[in-house]
């Protein structure tokens, strides 16, 4: 399974040829991470990080 989804090739002897996954079940599997964590292939996606925005609260002053 591990090799089907990841782009590996097997051989149908029914057709007598080498078959491969589609382009669908290999986008599936390269941008789902639930997916490469149960077939146990390493996420090489970047980790998404926390963006921290700070507000800074400005007082209005009376100019009298």
């Amino acid at each position: 399974m591990k090799h089907i989804a990841s782009g590996g090739f097997w051989f149908d002897p029914l057709e007598k040829c080498w078959k491969h996954a589609g382009k669908d079940i290999l986008h599936y599997v390269s941008t789902n991470s639930h997916a490469q964590h149960l077939l146990n292939i390493p996420n090489t996606q970047p980790k998404k990080t926390a963006r921290t925005i700070t507000f800074t609260y400005m007082s209005k002053t009376s100019n009298s």
